[in-house]
């Protein structure tokens, strides 16, 4: 009994093969590329945690997309067991609180990460400051109410990663202070930024002569006419 303990142990301990990590992939209604690394999973309102977790801590997964999936607490927990995965794409996945924002910087590999749609501000922007890894960081319509908006203090965080190379991010306060702080991301090569007037955009691309800065959606005076 003891002997097959043990062995169930140790088999439990082996990597997935291939065909175990596709396995997992499509139990969540998704696919993995070998090729690539890449898990793709779309709209499942019901991810399964374990096979989360599976694909989390498989080291040939390298990318995790769960675009539009119902991600709670206990999923987030099984994302955040990855010592390998360089991307992360949450959108619309709604990961707002805290204690999870601060359980996925905890995967320091990651190199992009998109956490468009979901709502936090400040103090939930302060909590990626650990990624420094990042190059990508996509933060579309996040921030979008008076109660999340990111503020100038908030913004300072970005600061904290040095080889940020895109960012893409919804300022719902504008102000002229935050200029100056995105001006001193001097890594920066590409810049999208969503809930800015077309004279804001031209600050913006004065203040940041390095890199190609774009309104993401129309600006806020010309969605008025």
């Amino acid at each position: 009994m003891k002997t097959a303990l043990i062995l169930a142990l140790f088999i439990s301990s082996l990597p997935l093969h291939a065909a175990d990590t596709a396995a997992e992939a499509k139990s969540l209604g998704g696919e993995f590329d070998a090729a690539t690394g890449a898990v793709v999973v779309k709209k499942n309102k019901t991810p399964d945690t374990a096979a989360i977790s599976a694909l989390a801590t498989d080291a040939k997964v390298k990318s995790i997309m769960l675009d539009g999936c119902t991600l709670k607490s206990d999923g987030v927990a099984a994302l955040a067991k990855s010592k390998t995965l360089t991307a992360l794409k949450l959108e619309h996945t709604m990961v707002n609180k805290v204690p999870d924002l601060k359980a996925l910087a905890g995967i320091t590999t990651l190199e992009e990460l998109n956490l468009g749609g979901s709502d936090f501000g400040d103090e939930g922007l302060a909590t990626l400051g650990a990624l420094t890894n990042l190059r990508v960081l996509h933060l579309g319509h996040v921030g979008r109410s008076d109660k999340t908006a990111f503020t100038t203090e908030g913004l300072k965080t970005l600061a904290k990663l040095p080889k940020l190379e895109l960012l893409i991010i919804h300022l719902h306060k504008p102000d002229d202070t935050m200029i100056p702080v995105l001006a001193g991301l001097k890594t920066l090569k590409d810049v999208k930024v969503g809930g800015i007037s077309s004279d804001y955009l031209k600050k913006l691309q004065s203040a940041m002569p390095q890199a190609k800065v774009a309104s993401r959606g129309p600006t806020t005076d010309a969605a008025k006419k």
